[in-house]
């Protein structure tokens, strides 16, 4: 597979095949907060209008999981909640795959680093989807939940194309 690398905004891009159209909840993508001051506003509608909820810092991942005009639906955190982002500020990041947490009895733990004894950042609920970044060898994967990135021991999720 040819992979194409983009630079924007001094970010590297790698080129796959998820776009703003097909990422949803269930096949999730990312993009990156690109300002050129300030912060990005996280809006409870898809209008700049719509009431503010948080904010986000230039230069920040985020999961987006759908479009509504010239808006992103994002997941803005690491306990599931949603907003929605102008898409003039976020650079959408290409990606070819994202993952699936497999039907486990607790949640799957994201850790700072691919090591099993590393910090826990988060918890992923099972059969939750979220963005892929990176394989780390065959055992790990680097991912984006919200906007958490860290790594997930590979045998507990699914690696699925859009």
């Amino acid at each position: 597979m040819a992979f194409l690398f983009v630079v924007t905004n001094n970010y590297t891009v790698l080129a796959g095949t998820s776009s703003p159209t097909t990422v949803s909840i269930e096949k999730p993508g990312f993009g990156i907060v690109a300002l050129d001051s300030g912060t990005l506003n996280v809006r409870k509608t898809a209008s700049m209008t719509g009431e503010i909820i948080t904010s986000l810092p230039n230069e920040s991942f985020i999961m987006i999981v759908g479009t509504s005009g010239n808006f992103y639906k994002v997941q803005y955190d690491g306990n599931g909640h949603y907003g929605f982002v102008s898409k003039d500020y976020v650079e959408f990041w290409y990606e070819d795959y994202y993952l699936k947490v497999k039907n486990l009895n607790s949640g799957l733990n994201m850790r700072e680093t691919p090591d099993l004894n590393a910090n826990v950042i988060t918890s992923i609920p099972a059969n939750t989807s979220f963005a892929h970044f990176y394989d780390v060898g065959s055992s790990w994967y680097c991912g984006l939940y919200g906007n958490k990135v860290g790594s997930v021991y590979a045998s507990y999720v699914d690696k699925l194309t859009y």
